[in-house]
């Protein structure tokens, strides 16, 4: 990735970066998955630097990353959530017919010592 002109994150080392301002491109790398996030046709250059040193498969349209839902809201961006991976706990601990609460214990109650 060096060699292509990315540099990790000081924060996350599994995300290179590249470029700046408008030809910004991010590459998030995680065992054999990656994802690129970039605009203005540096996605195309990003995957072109990959396949130079890796088999690359191109989706056009992402939906799931490393177990996270990707869902583009438009005027807002991308929004990650898990409710599938929470909808298949709920089957498995056979729990899909419970009724939530925004408050997971009863409210004002005293806990005791004992």
């Amino acid at each position: 990735m060096q060699e292509d002109g990315y540099h990790a994150s000081q924060h996350d080392p599994c995300l290179f970066m590249r470029g700046q301002g408008p030809t910004r491109a991010y590459v998030v790398v995680h065992v054999d998955d990656s994802i690129i996030l970039a605009e203005n046709g540096e996605d195309e250059k990003a995957v072109q630097d990959l396949q130079k040193h890796f088999d690359v498969k191109v989706m056009e349209r992402v939906e799931f990353f490393l177990g996270q839902e990707m869902e583009m809201v438009p005027g807002v961006g991308i929004l990650l959530h898990q409710a599938q991976y929470a909808w298949e706990l709920l089957h498995k601990a056979r729990m899909w017919e419970c009724k939530p609460k925004t408050t997971p214990m009863e409210e004002k109650h005293r806990l005791q010592k004992t």
